[in-house]
């Protein structure tokens, strides 16, 4: 909810594209250090306990971020809050699969969670600023808190895999590679995504009803569609996103970005049906 703005906001407190660009990178690289440890470690001491560990951390550390007054203050922060968020998406998704959740539903879902906090982030940006949009957030984690306490216990079964699970990487190798160099791509482009618009002459308000078009997309899409797509969906999801994102270079207003971003988001879908 508040990625959107985080370009904007970091320009505010004096930051270079630059240094926007590094922003990202720590985000990133710390959200995955994160995910491997404690997807381990939720291995051990079961799933609801991570889960509520990583809305605690993430809450507080965003709601924090309100409070930032300089880019190297609020550059630590933000390595906080990769590190805070990448504590429990593997241990949820665990959670879900353990417990006869179907993935394609716990997607879903979550994408139209992200459709209605982006919406209420750029209405917030609008009326207020964008420091609010922290307060917001660490109010979302409470609630998420509160809900995660109702879950039911689940029994911890030990697992055994090896620090390095190079079976199961040299099996998946050709998926792996083949994600890791799409999100690569899609990830530089939601770094300087509202830079972007706002060089479009796009408003935080038309940031919002712009972006969301692209999770709302992913909950239609795999709601409907993605189910009866079985064969070599990853592929075909790559193909669509290779296609759609060279027509980010046409639009000249923002307004002609819609098509660009149904198109980029059929990738997501596609590409976990096929998981």
């Amino acid at each position: 909810m508040a990625d959107l703005f985080i370009p904007q906001f970091a320009e505010t407190l004096g930051a270079t594209r630059f240094e926007i660009g590094i922003l990202g990178t720590a985000f990133a690289l710390s959200m995955f250090i994160s995910a491997t440890v404690f997807g381990r470690i939720s291995d051990k001491l079961g799933r609801k306990k991570i889960i509520s560990l990583g809305c605690i951390s993430a809450g507080l550390f965003y709601a924090v971020s309100f409070f930032s007054a300089s880019f190297p203050n609020f550059f630590v922060l933000r390595i906080l809050q990769g590190i805070s968020i990448g504590i429990y998406p593997g241990a949820l998704a665990a959670y879900v699969n353990e417990n006869s959740g179907k993935m394609d539903d716990h997607t879903a879902w979550g994408a139209l969670g992200i459709a209605f906090f982006l919406g209420l982030s750029s209405i917030i940006a609008t009326l207020v600023n964008i420091r609010w949009i922290f307060v917001s957030v660490g109010i979302l984690y409470l609630i998420s808190l509160l809900l995660v306490s109702k879950l039911k216990e689940e029994e911890i079964k030990p697992f055994v895999i090896p620090l390095f699970p190079k079976e199961i990487i040299k099996k998946n190798i050709n998926l792996y590679l083949a994600i890791f160099f799409t999100f690569t791509g899609i990830n530089v482009t939601w770094t300087f995504w509202i830079l972007f618009l706002y060089e479009l002459g796009a408003t935080p308000f038309m940031v919002g009803c712009i972006t969301i078009i692209n999770p709302l997309f992913e909950f239609l899409t795999l709601k409907f569609v993605a189910h009866r797509i079985k064969w070599r969906g990853t592929g075909l999801g790559i193909l669509i996103l290779a296609l759609a994102f060279p027509f980010f270079l046409l639009p000249d207003i923002h307004s002609r970005l819609c098509p660009c971003k149904l198109l980029q988001e059929l990738d997501g879908p596609l590409c976990l049906q096929a998981g």
